[in-house]
């Protein structure tokens, strides 16, 4: 049973929603409590340097998994001809396999630059830390 268009885009909306509400809600309440205290721009550096690791973190990931997926199906292509005879009882034509592969390869991707931009902007104190690095006059003895 598949659902009317307009049904799935509904409920896809909601979920967007119903994902993204709590993120959005914590950084305006944030948002609100650093302006009232007059340290806005100490909340908008942790927050762009939190969204700067994600993107990098992101980039890199999604790159280097789409880097593999492409070199794994240069080197071996799908027959997608042959999996279509294989599965000859359910009347499966070789260009919706093509697309049903293309969006599962879509995730593979997507899925593990999701979780490892993560991880990168959970580092966001190191960063900063490093990136404002100041001398403080005592010598390495090493």
């Amino acid at each position: 049973m598949q659902l009317p268009k307009a049904v799935r885009n509904i409920l896809l909306v909601l979920l967007f929603i119903w994902i993204i509400h709590g993120p959005i809600v914590d950084i305006f309440v944030d948002w609100l409590w650093f302006d009232s205290l007059g340290y806005l721009d100490v909340y908008k550096t942790r927050l762009y340097a939190r969204l700067a690791l994600w993107v990098v973190g992101f980039g890199i990931a999604a790159g280097f998994v789409a880097f593999n997926i492409r070199h794994a199906s240069v080197q071996q292509p799908l027959d997608y001809e042959r999996i279509s005879m294989t599965m000859a009882e359910l009347e499966i034509r070789p260009e919706r396999i093509r697309n049903i592969v293309r969006a599962i390869l879509g995730l593979w991707i997507v899925l593990p630059a999701l979780f490892f931009g993560g991880v990168a902007q959970a580092h966001w104190l190191e960063f900063l830390a490093w990136r404002n690095q100041v001398p403080f006059g005592i010598a390495d003895s090493v």
